[in-house]
């Protein structure tokens, strides 16, 4: 009988043994884990814009005729409004404005005045009638929403509304200018679709679209087409912006230079250096011909500098001395940016995509600066990773959030984060 529960006990035992090996032989693997690259996140700012309708000339100079286009488009929107076609809504707090509202902002007005007689002599009171004049709008204003994704590195712009300014004279002064009401950009759309004298969608576009590169920081380049057309209602361009890092403090006054053991320029150097992307050469107009590595080099190599010296000995001979300065990477804190532009004037969408990065370095002889110069281009894609490691522990003092907030330096971009 404790031979049998003997037995009994080592059967179990290696019944448990077995299912515990069966178990570790078939337990899965344990996946490494894969560092994944994390963005900030997606930046968006409202903007408004106030834009001059620029008239085109005819022959001889005469603007009449485009004058008298924009005039009549804007009494074609106007008939839309109140007959109801498309809303409307107001210019203080974009509340929807009613029927009757809309008609009261280009109603026709009446003064009465006292005259004199001029055979009798009397006084006679006479009704002044003033019809609202379109022809006095010749500017817009557009709203739009900026929206920067870190993840994609795009930015894109969307034209949510247009409104009709006027000027307004008092006495023949002018006190100003008005926006009349606001339309949403589709339904501005469908009311340029309506007018047939004039391609008023692709005029307001350009104006729009040519707005944009006002901006004091772009460059646009020369030997390029400035612009070129992408179907009936789209347009594209290439222009260089040039930014720069706030490299001297931050906002807890430490030394920037301190923060990072090698700088983005050295970074980024090195990564051209690797072989293992494209190296392009500059032109003054951007991104040129490929770089070789010896060229690459060349860029940051300084010219050495010939000092001559008395002999310490007993010739006394004058000597020359050569010394040789190794490029400082660290003093490069100015950037250039090549971006493509692409424009959808029906969805009312301009897409803005970063190319290429160039690191830009000053020229200064005798503590006189003489210039600076791109030394060579990547694309942007091959430098996000660097750029992205940076701006992970300079949140407001990155190469990124500086191109962002150089677009609403202009004082037409008025607007709020």
């Amino acid at each position: 009988m404790q031979q049998m529960k003997k037995l009994f006990s080592v059967l179990i035992a290696l019944a448990f043994w077995s299912n515990g090996f069966a178990q570790q032989k078939v337990a899965p693997k344990a996946k490494p884990v894969v560092a994944q690259k994390s963005y900030a996140g997606v930046w968006r700012k409202d903007v408004t814009r106030r834009i001059d309708i620029e008239l085109k000339a005819g022959a001889g100079g005469d603007t009449a005729k485009s004058e008298e286009e924009w005039r009549q488009f804007f009494v074609l929107l106007d008939g839309d409004l109140k007959a109801g076609k498309i809303l409307a809504y107001n210019n203080y707090n974009y509340g929807l404005l009613t029927a009757k509202e809309i008609k009261e902002l280009t109603k026709t007005s009446y003064d009465t005045i006292v005259v004199v007689d001029p055979v009798n002599g009397k006084e006679i009171t006479k009704v002044m009638k003033h019809e609202f004049d379109f022809g006095t709008i010749n500017k817009i204003r557009v709203r739009e929403k900026w929206v920067y994704d870190e993840e994609t590195g795009m930015t894109t712009i969307q034209i949510t509304e247009i409104a009709p300014v006027r000027d307004i004279f008092v006495d023949g002064d002018y006190r100003g200018s008005q926006s009349i009401y606001w339309i949403k950009w589709d339904d501005f759309v469908k009311v340029c679709e309506q007018y047939t004298k004039a391609d008023m969608l692709k005029m307001t576009g350009s104006l729009i679209w040519e707005d944009y590169f006002r901006d004091t920081a772009l460059v646009k380049p020369k030997r390029r087409p400035e612009m070129q057309a992408i179907g009936a209602y789209g347009l594209e361009r290439t222009a260089l912006r040039n930014t720069r890092l706030l490299i001297e403090q931050d906002e807890d006054n430490t030394n920037l230079r301190e923060v990072m053991d090698t700088s983005i320029a050295e970074l980024l150097y090195n990564r051209a250096l690797s072989g293992a992307v494209i190296v392009c050469k500059d032109d003054q107009n951007g991104p040129w011909g490929r770089m070789t590595s010896e060229e690459l080099k060349k860029s940051i190599t300084l010219p050495p500098d010939t000092l001559e010296v008395d002999d310490m000995g007993a010739s006394g001979v004058e000597m020359r001395k050569i010394i040789y300065h190794d490029f400082c990477f660290e003093c490069v804190n100015k950037y250039c940016v090549q971006e493509h532009w692409v424009q959808n004037m029906r969805k009312g969408t301009t897409v803005i995509d970063y190319a290429w990065i160039a690191p830009v370095k000053d020229s200064v002889v005798d503590g006189e600066y003489k210039g600076s110069n791109r030394l060579f281009w990547i694309k942007y894609n091959d430098a996000r990773e660097i750029l992205a490691d940076h701006n992970s522990s300079h949140s407001r003092n990155n190469i990124e959030w500086q191109l962002w907030e150089d677009r609403f330096k202009e004082p037409r971009h008025k607007g709020r984060r």
